[in-house]
């Protein structure tokens, strides 16, 4: 990937001015570079809503694209879980949230928790980054997990007849302070 040819190579010099390359933020020198490594893992989610010619999958919330997203069926704490391949220092997690025409559906998200840790077995086993209060219909919010570390993310939402659905989630870590990262990467 030229983005990672690009991180590699700035590592070495002094970056006097800001750079954005899409998903990947590079700052001045051996301070921090911001990558989001969502699109590296693999989604499930609890249940998959349905329509006659679409299924709304867990990974669609990571492809890259505010247009295809995920969504639960109504059922009791509904929930999503990114598996990132690898542990990771994580710095921020941001979500994308729908926009819907006759469905109130941008409620959808109001409430979910932001988990980040290393227990795959319990959806509520890993430590809370941030609760989700509500996010505007097509707008993107950013929550701060400053030194969490983990392998998965999980976004849930407690209660009974929930359902929970957004477009995009990104899992900005830390690089070069990412030892985890940096290994991979080179």
């Amino acid at each position: 990937y030229m983005i990672l040819e690009i991180i590699l190579n700035f590592t070495q010099i002094a970056l006097i001015a800001h750079i954005h390359l899409r998903d990947v933020y590079l700052t001045s020198a051996f301070t921090s570079t911001r990558l989001n490594v969502a699109r590296w893992g693999t989604a499930v989610q609890s249940t998959t809503y349905y329509t006659y010619f679409y299924g709304w999958h867990a990974q669609k919330a990571v492809d890259g694209s505010s247009s295809y997203c995920s969504r639960t069926n109504t059922q009791s704490d509904p929930w999503w879980r990114l598996d990132l391949k690898n542990m990771y220092t994580v710095n921020r997690v941001t979500i994308t949230n729908r926009i819907c025409g006759s469905v109130n559906c941008e409620i959808w998200i109001n409430g979910a928790v932001i988990r980040i840790g290393n227990d795959s077995s319990n959806v509520l086993g890993n430590p809370v980054c941030a609760t989700v209060s509500s996010i505007p219909a097509g707008a993107t919010n950013s929550f701060s997990c400053p030194g969490m570390k983990g392998r998965y993310v999980t976004v849930n939402i407690p209660g009974t007849s929930k359902i929970l659905s957004f477009c995009e989630v990104g899992v900005y870590v830390i690089f070069p302070g990412n030892s985890e990262l940096h290994n991979n990467l080179v």
